[in-house]
């Protein structure tokens, strides 16, 4: 994901602030706005360490997430998918 490239630049000072928010109003007005945001995050986070799964959930989500087994993740047993 961009955001992922654009806070690690940020962080190392490659990059100033306005480049990351820019990715950041992206997500917030596209994929985040979807009742799949959430539970694509939660796939995402996984590769995050913990600083970013924090920064992110902040900024996203308002506080951190709770954490929730898949099993119980209602968003993705509503998906209309088919098995091949």
């Amino acid at each position: 994901m961009d955001l992922f490239d654009a806070y690690d630049q940020h962080r190392q000072n490659l990059v100033d602030s306005t480049h990351l928010q820019m990715r950041v109003t992206l997500l917030k007005t596209g994929l985040m706005k979807t009742k799949m945001g959430e539970p694509t995050w939660r796939i995402w986070r996984q590769a995050r360490d913990p600083e970013f799964v924090a920064w992110f959930e902040q900024e996203f989500f308002g506080g951190p997430l709770e954490n929730i087994e898949d099993s119980k993740n209602l968003e993705w047993e509503t998906l209309n998918m088919k098995k091949v």
